[in-house]
């Protein structure tokens, strides 16, 4: 079984540049490049090819291979071409001959690379010969500058010449062409529709979740209409008691005046007045404002239950590291409190929370909290602490999960203001609670799958800065 040391430089570039996909570059660029390296998003697609064959054979300025990510390009390059690989291994030499000229006569694309990757990797000598003299063709021709090479995978024997397809093998190559293409076209559709569904049981489970979240608000309220009742009830007995007390009060005052009235001879004197009238009085006047409070409260509980079709309001949480980020590049801090009014759209948030890190009583972290405080904005701080090998760590992704997590049943909406990847599956999470769910970031900086799963993704751009 071949390796990459075995392969010229040139075929090697060929292979990995035709047989993987831009995210295995990604993914294998960010594993083999060095401290300070560019990122893969800048550059484009030949140099990230050019710096992971270079770091992975020793070709590069280090001049030293790079072992680990040697194989992990092997194991990448066999992944991409399982198919190829399977499909060889149940043919003969001959066969397989055919199959790589059929494959490697057409311009170098896809599927060409896998299949003689496949030929490099099979366990038979004979199929790996044939892929060797089918790379070198390749080369020749690219070499020459020709679009398209005429492959020979077996040796022809002296005097006798290839025959052509016959009309009717010509016709059945048109028709295999041609279901190809309508099964490409179908799977495409399949894939459409796919989509298509999975959005539409979003759908369904926001539905429920809005529905689940009604019932929730309507049994509070019956809950609350049962104990208005119960405590209307007792203030009513209540009332009526201390109703026929003030009436008693005002009879016996009534006596006493009657008799006092009656005196004709002595000093006058000032009757009396019973202490029990005011504090009568003052326990009437509580129970009445007792029942102006229930009424109050019963009004702000019918306030509060929800109206068809309409959630409970918006859920912002803001990751400030992952902001940040992308702000430095380009030299400003980010006005959060204008972002924010952006990202609201006209909708009113319940709960804006900003996540960071550092010392929250430092002169900058004291003026930073009260200048978002001012904009209606909750800020949480995390102190930074030091690991072993000297890196600094305040990660704030399992805080941002669990405060989402604490308000999928009470927000219709939640906005989370980060691209980072990490939160991709509680996006979905978050979807299948039936909660919409937004994000907001830098459209270079933010996770390509993130982007997809939202249901609308807001790009951060100069607007969102501090003016200079």
């Amino acid at each position: 079984m071949a390796t990459l040391n075995d392969l010229p430089l040139e075929l090697v570039l060929l292979l990995v540049e035709g047989a993987l996909s831009r995210s295995d570059l990604d993914r294998l660029y960010r594993r083999g490049a060095p401290k300070g390296a560019p990122p893969p998003q800048r550059l484009d697609r030949t140099r990230v090819v050019g710096a992971i064959v270079g770091r992975a054979l020793g070709r590069d300025d280090r001049g030293d291979a790079d072992s680990p990510l040697q194989t992990a390009l092997c194991q990448a390059l066999d992944k991409r071409a399982r198919t190829e690989i399977r499909l060889l291994d149940g043919m003969k030499v001959k066969q397989a001959g055919e199959l790589l000229e059929n494959y490697g006569g057409l311009k170098f694309a896809k599927q060409r690379a896998r299949m003689i990757w496949a030929a490099f990797r099979h366990e038979n000598e004979a199929v790996r010969t044939l892929g060797k003299r089918v790379s070198k063709q390749l080369l020749k021709g690219i070499e020459r500058g020709e679009d398209t090479v005429r492959i020979q995978a077996q040796p022809q024997k002296s005097g006798t010449k290839r025959n052509l397809p016959s009309p009717d093998v010509a016709q059945l190559q048109l028709q295999v062409g041609r279901l190809r293409q309508d099964l490409e076209e179908r799977d495409q559709r399949l894939h459409q529709m796919q989509k298509e569904l999975q959005r539409l049981q979003a759908a369904d489970h926001r539905a429920i979740g809005a529905q689940r979240r009604e019932e929730a608000a309507r049994h509070e309220l019956d809950e609350l209409h049962r104990q208005q009742n119960r405590e209307g009830d007792e203030l009513r007995a209540t009332l009526r008691q201390r109703d026929k007390e003030f009436a008693n009060v005002q009879e016996e005052r009534d006596a006493l005046r009657a008799q006092l009235n009656e005196i004709q001879t002595g000093p006058a004197t000032t009757p009396t007045i019973d202490p029990r009238i005011n504090q009568l009085r003052d326990e009437r006047d509580a129970a009445r404002r007792d029942r102006s409070q229930l009424q109050e409260r019963l009004q702000e509980a019918l306030r509060r239950l929800p109206q068809s079709g309409k959630g409970e309001g918006l859920v912002i949480l803001l990751d400030l590291a992952n902001l940040s980020a992308g702000a430095r590049a380009l030299g400003r801090p980010i006005d959060y409190s204008a972002l924010v009014h952006r990202l609201c759209a006209g909708r009113k948030p319940i709960k804006v929370v900003a996540f960071t890190s550092g010392d929250p009583n430092e002169e900058g972290g004291r003026r930073f909290t009260e200048k978002l405080q001012a904009a209606g904005i909750e800020v949480r701080w995390k102190t930074l602490w030091r690991q072993v090998d000297g890196n600094v760590k305040a990660d704030w992704d399992v805080g941002i999960t669990l405060e989402a997590l604490r308000w999928r049943h009470t927000a219709d909406s939640l906005l989370l203001g980060s691209g980072d990847g990490d939160f991709v599956e509680l996006v979905q999470q978050l979807q299948t609670e039936g909660l919409r769910v937004e994000a907001a970031g830098w459209p270079e900086r933010s996770h390509r799958q993130l982007k997809e799963s939202v249901d609308r993704f807001f790009p951060l751009d100069t607007q969102d800065l501090m003016p200079c």
